[in-house]
């Protein structure tokens, strides 16, 4: 590699070739009158005096570098006479793509700081820093070596979800003339989201379910797959299934029937098993869902994950979890129109093995017509991860519920050749079930000749349905049922 050679120390002359002694160089920054720092040395470590005092000679005492940045310089005469202005003057140039910068400031207000320094932000310009917080914002900002605070927004453009990122990320956001473009860390697609039927797409018990008042968590009625409802005196609701709107086929709406007037705190909620309880532990978790309020919506409505030590289940008013923490517990101020809520939880205790979702909402005085919430499109994932909601193939989600729940029909026939024949049906449940499942008959069908019929064994794949023949001759028999494994 060959160099031209140029004169590091420069001589300032006046318009007749004379050397100007005791000559200034004053330095700024590009288009202000902010002092800007050269240097002597290449590293910029030592700085130059500004002015730079030029000696008898018209010489500089020494070496002159400029940063990464764009320059006002004034020459004046030993007197402050400006002899020239030049303005801007390109510095030196500094490869910024793989460095990776100081962080201070707070969460939602990042100051990133380097060695090396620039007048402006320029279009494209990419910065890297690794993260020391969480954010919970959806409009952070930051500030590179004092230019000025520049909102971070998602790659496309729009908000960033709260938790975007974590303590510890490697973050990697571009210039785009305006804001800082998100690129890294990228929302990964999640195909095995922790909440099952958080879309609200799957209703195999009934899409309406009448609630009595005063319904415990441990007879919580399962409406949505996977979500139950709990009550207290004098709170009959309906809970139902209602047309999504956007990307949502589905939605769920929570009712208080008209004329109710308890007050006590309903609970609408998806329990979690432990091994989703597991992944969860000393992470930060972020919810997000759509909601949306009735014109008699009474009271507050807010969205909790309660987190216990105990065995997996749901969480009841009658018995909280075992060590019971909220990690995130965020008050909602619902209106008639749709709305995308989010909210960022600590991070779940490392001995967590209970956890539901809940939406908690305190109504008050008298219900009327038009007392309830909806909510669609509920995800809980882990912060600085997918949290748009994501839909599942919903042939996945249909199988991940009926390992909680399935209902099917089974059919029998046969020739008994005296009273008391035998006859047995086994029944392979399409989906293994979580645990040992409670088999509950259903509408049945069943000929004269059979004298009992019942499903006498069960284990978490299939099930047997026998009947005993009362006399000799042919018997038939279908039996609906359902096979439950639900918190």
């Amino acid at each position: 590699m060959t160099t031209r050679f140029f004169d590091p120390r420069p001589q300032m002359c006046d318009a007749n070739g004379n050397p100007i002694s005791g000559a200034k160089l004053y330095t700024y920054r590009a288009g202000t009158s902010s002092a800007f720092a050269t240097y002597s040395d290449s590293a910029l470590t030592v700085a130059n005096s500004n002015p730079i005092v030029f000696n008898s000679e018209g010489r500089p005492p020494n070496d002159i570098f400029f940063a990464a940045a764009n320059y006002r310089l004034i020459l004046t005469d030993a007197s402050d006479v400006v002899i020239w202005t030049a303005d801007p003057v390109d510095g030196a140039t500094t490869d910024l793509s793989n460095s990776l910068l100081t962080v201070t400031g707070t969460a939602d207000a990042i100051i990133l700081t380097a060695a090396f320094v620039s007048s402006t932000y320029q279009a494209g310009q990419i910065l890297r820093f690794i993260a020391t917080s969480t954010p919970t914002s959806t409009t952070p900002s930051v500030n590179w070596n004092g230019l000025g605070a520049k909102t971070i927004v998602e790659s496309d453009g729009g908000p960033l979800p709260t938790g975007t990122w974590g303590n510890g990320s490697l973050v990697e956001i571009i210039y785009d003339g305006t804001n800082f473009r998100k690129l890294m860390p990228v929302a990964t697609v999640n195909y095995s989201p922790i909440l099952v039927n958080g879309g609200l797409d799957i209703w195999q018990a009934s899409t309406s379910l009448a609630i009595a008042a005063g319904v415990t968590a441990t007879a919580s009625i399962y409406s949505a797959d996977q979500w139950c409802m709990e009550t207290s005196a004098n709170q009959a609701c309906v809970v139902s299934q209602q047309a999504g709107t956007g990307t949502a086929r589905f939605r769920v709406r929570v009712q208080r029937n008209s004329g109710q007037t308890g007050v006590v705190a309903l609970r609408f909620q998806q329990p979690l098993e432990v091994w989703e309880c597991v992944k969860m532990r000393g992470r930060v978790m972020t919810v997000s869902f759509t909601g949306r309020a009735g014109a008699n919506f009474s009271g507050t409505l807010s969205v909790k994950l309660l987190c216990g030590t105990g065995t997996e289940g749901r969480r009841t008013n009658a018995a909280p979890y075992t060590n019971e923490t909220s990690p995130l517990s965020q008050s909602i101020t619902l209106t008639t129109t749709d709305t995308r809520y989010s909210g960022t939880s600590t991070a779940v205790a490392a001995t967590t093995t209970q956890a539901s979702l809940v939406f908690e909402w305190t109504p008050s005085g008298t219900a009327g017509a038009a007392d309830w919430f909806e909510v669609q499109e509920v995800t809980l994932d882990f912060a600085g991860a997918a949290v748009p909601a994501v839909r599942e193939p919903y042939q996945q989600t249909l199988a991940r519920c009926q390992r909680f729940y399935e209902g099917g029909r089974v059919g029998i026939a046969g020739y008994a050749g005296a009273p008391g024949g035998p006859g047995a049906a086994p029944t392979q449940f399409k989906v293994t079930k979580r645990d040992l499942p409670t088999i509950t008959p259903g509408a049945a069908d069943i000929s004269i000749n059979i004298a009992t019929a019942g499903f006498d064994t069960v284990t978490s794949e299939a099930c047997r349905y026998a009947v005993t023949a009362t006399a000799a001759g042919s018997f038939t028999a279908y039996q609906a049922w359902t096979a439950s494994a639900r918190l």
